[in-house]
């Protein structure tokens, strides 16, 4: 939703995976993907475990075998991956998940914006991943944003449908009030 209110002359959907049982979220996924044919997708990534002691690490799991169905439904675009969990790992999660083109690191609101305006140079770009003849290279830390001149997250209209929230089995909404944890 911040990515989102940062690209104001891009089309941003939002797709929340979580809304559908696993077995069911692919295929919607694939049915978005062939839907929008996006120039870009991007995977936020907010945590890496969760305290089941069965599978701590179910969310980390996923993230490969999706970077593989994007890829494989829209094959020109570009996959970018950011948030709270990929930045803590930012650089194991670009060597062991080579589907990956960009991660971003941190902050995204600004890097999204300069990324996509260097996507044939994003060395230009700070606080980027990327890979380059094979091997991933990070742009070095940018500053952090100015949080009050940034715009309010797009919730509503084309970018997110909230009724399949409000509408959903699940009893509970997951709210983040916060943009993640200080590294």
């Amino acid at each position: 939703a911040y990515i989102a209110a940062a690209l104001p002359d891009h089309r941003v959907k939002i797709f929340d995976p979580n809304l559908y049982p696993l077995d069911e979220s692919r295929g919607r996924l694939k049915y978005e993907l062939e839907t929008l044919q996006p120039d870009m997708v991007g995977i936020s990534l907010r945590n890496i475990d969760t305290t089941k002691r069965r599978d701590p690490f179910v969310h980390y799991k996923t993230i490969a075998p999706m970077v593989g169905l994007i890829r494989q439904v829209n094959p020109r675009g570009k996959i970018v991956i950011g948030g709270t969990a990929f930045s803590l790992y930012a650089q194991e999660i670009m060597e062991r998940i080579p589907g990956i083109d960009f991660g971003v690191y941190l902050e995204g609101d600004e890097t999204v914006v300069e990324l996509i305006d260097h996507m044939d140079r994003p060395e230009l770009v700070k606080g980027i991943f990327f890979r380059k003849a094979g091997v991933v290279h990070f742009t070095g830390e940018r500053p952090q944003p100015d949080f009050g001149a940034l715009s309010r997250p797009q919730r509503g209209g084309d970018v997110v449908d909230i009724s399949r929230y409000v509408n959903n089995r699940q009893t509970a909404i997951g709210v983040q009030s916060k943009r993640g944890c200080a590294l």
